[in-house]
C-alpha cells in the first residue's frame, strides 16, 4: 500500500511530472509508504524538517535532538504555519504498488519511504484527512514550532539522525538574510 497526499479531492489520475524543486528531474508520480505518511500530513506548501533516530545515531545527537520525546518522528514547522495546519483538510489517495520503485534502499540510511512511478497511476481510493494536529498526536509525532527552519536544517544535517527536508523553498528567509 502506498499513499499520495493532496489538497485536491478530485484527482482521477496521477500523471508523472518533474518536482518543482528539481525541474530537470525525470517526471514521476510520487508516493509514500504508510509508516512515513506523517511526513506529508501537513498542508502541501508547508516547509518542514522531519527527523528521527536510527540504529547508527550516536548518543550525543540523540541527546541533543531527541531528549525528552518518545515520538516516532519530530516534525519542525515555523510558527507562522500553525493556523493553516489547524484548519487544513487533506486527501489521502491510496495508490497501487505496481510500477513504483523505492527512492533509495528500504531499510538503509537515506530511505524515507518515498516511491516513484514513471507512468500515470489511477488511485484505488481517497480518504479525507482533517484535524491534522490530532492526527499527528495519534501517529505519535511531535510537532515542534520554531521561528525559522534554516538553522535547524543546518544543525540536523550535521548529525547521525535520519532527516527529511520538505518544501524548504517556502521557509522564512535565513536569519542572516532577513530584513531588519
Amino acid at each position: 500500500m502506498l499513499f499520495h497526499f493532496s489538497d485536491d479531492p478530485n484527482i482521477r489520475h496521477f500523471v508523472p511530472r518533474a518536482p518543482l524543486a528539481h525541474p530537470n528531474a525525470a517526471p514521476a508520480v510520487w508516493a509514500i509508504a504508510p509508516e512515513y505518511e506523517p511526513l506529508y500530513m501537513l498542508p502541501r506548501d508547508c516547509p518542514r524538517i522531519a527527523f528521527w533516530p536510527v540504529a547508527a545515531t550516536v548518543p550525543a545527537h540523540r541527546q541533543r535532538f531527541w531528549s525528552g520525546t518518545g515520538a516516532r518522528f519530530v516534525i519542525a514547522v515555523e510558527w507562522g504555519w500553525l493556523q493553516q495546519i489547524a484548519q487544513a483538510v487533506l486527501w489521502r489517495y491510496e495508490l497501487p504498488e505496481e510500477g513504483f520503485m523505492p527512492e533509495g534502499t528500504p531499510g538503509h540510511a537515506g530511505f524515507y519511504g518515498g516511491y516513484t512511478c514513471r507512468h500515470a497511476v489511477t488511485p484505488r481510493s481517497v480518504a479525507k484527512i482533517d484535524n491534522l494536529l490530532q492526527r499527528m498526536r495519534q501517529e505519535n509525532v511531535e510537532l515542534r514550532l520554531v521561528p525559522e527552519l534554516h538553522s535547524l536544517a543546518a544543525a540536523v544535517s550535521e548529525t547521525t539522525l535520519h532527516y527529511s527536508l520538505i518544501r524548504m523553498r517556502n521557509a522564512a528567509p535565513k536569519p542572516d538574510t532577513a530584513a531588519d
